[in-house]
């Protein structure tokens, strides 16, 4: 082959691979409905691995909403930061091992201190009231509810309360900075108006409680699940976000477990239960009622086995000397001033 030839594919081969980058730069039209599904992945997999290529996807799309980060791009890029960090502490949850849940729990840190620790960010998520598809979310509350669950799973695997009792702040803090520009003013005498603002009261009683400072009123946790069931519902009475109330139910029923409260062990089972099966699940096609059944025993085996994972990372962590332990923990702190 002539040099001639060499040096023209060569430079054949540069133009196709600068083309194919200036291809991958731009943002795709079908970027909202990827943010979705890669939420859809994140709830319905099992597979470390399909979280592992998500995220490397989520961090591509990141890089080009953040060329203009307005409107409906700065809707996505939150949207974003809030699927890399629960990604990352699933992956967190499905490790056996501690080195592998400290190592998914720091890279749940650096995006957190990143993101949801920007306070410019912060601000202005406060004004964003909907999801990319028009849904009602309010970003702040998220954001906290993000750190909060962060620092829940640093409590578990440490024994150290005090990270309850912070992340228990952390929702209170967001809470009150939400009232603050609410679109509904709410109070506890009052059937609360939005989801987000009565999941993160029932989620800030829970850490409280787990936290041993403070007392729970029961009935007032028991509120705030009746309505986050009632906020939720479709007209028809059907759950429309289902593994969020499926987790509800599970934290009302080990909530149930701690206090030895029959009643709420009961009824947070029967949470778990119609978020998994749905409505009228007898009257639904056979083939359906198997679906539905599988997607139940699927949701309660992946819980069972998080908290046999949990116990046996305790005990991991609580055979390491004095010293690894407390580096451990500061490892795995947030910046006091987040």
């Amino acid at each position: 082959m002539r040099q001639s030839d060499t040096l023209g594919n060569l430079k054949y081969n540069e133009t196709v691979m600068e083309q194919n980058q200036k291809k991958s730069e731009v943002l795709p039209t079908d970027w909202k409905d990827q943010i979705y599904a890669a939420e859809a992945t994140r709830v319905n997999s099992m597979n470390p691995a399909e979280y592992e290529t998500l995220i490397q996807q989520l961090d591509v799309l990141r890089a080009l909403l953040d060329r203009d980060p307005t409107g409906e791009n700065f809707t996505g890029i939150l949207s974003i930061i809030r699927l890399k960090a629960t990604t990352q502490m699933q992956l967190a949850s499905a490790s056996p091992s501690l080195q592998g849940h400290v190592e998914h729990l720091l890279k749940t840190r650096e995006v957190i201190v990143t993101d949801h620790g920007n306070e410019a960010l912060f601000e202005q998520a406060k004004t964003v009231h909907e999801g990319l598809r028009g849904e009602k979310l309010e970003f702040m509350i998220e954001l906290a509810r993000d750190v909060a669950k962060y620092l829940d799973k640093v409590a578990r695997v440490t024994g150290d309360t005090s990270f309850h009792e912070l992340a228990a702040k952390v929702l209170n803090f967001a809470i009150d900075r939400w009232l603050e520009v609410a679109p509904i003013k709410t109070e506890i005498t009052f059937r609360p108006e939005n989801e987000a603002y009565a999941l993160a009261q029932f989620e800030r009683l829970i850490q409280v409680d787990l936290s041993q400072v403070g007392t729970v009123n029961a009935d007032e946790l028991f509120y705030y699940v009746q309505a986050l069931a009632d906020l939720d519902a479709d007209a028809e009475g059907n759950v429309q976000n289902w593994d969020r109330q499926a987790a509800v139910g599970w934290w009302l029923y080990e909530y149930g477990v701690r206090h030895q409260d029959r009643f709420l062990k009961q009824f947070g089972l029967e949470r778990v239960n119609k978020a998994t099966l749905g409505q009228d699940i007898h009257a639904a096609p056979r083939a359906e009622q198997l679906k539905r059944k599988a997607k139940k025993l699927s949701y309660i085996a992946k819980r069972l086995v998080a908290n046999a994972f949990e116990i046996g990372r305790r005990a991991q962590f609580n055979l390491k000397s004095s010293a690894e332990q407390t580096e451990i923990k500061q490892k795995l702190a947030l910046p006091e001033e987040g």
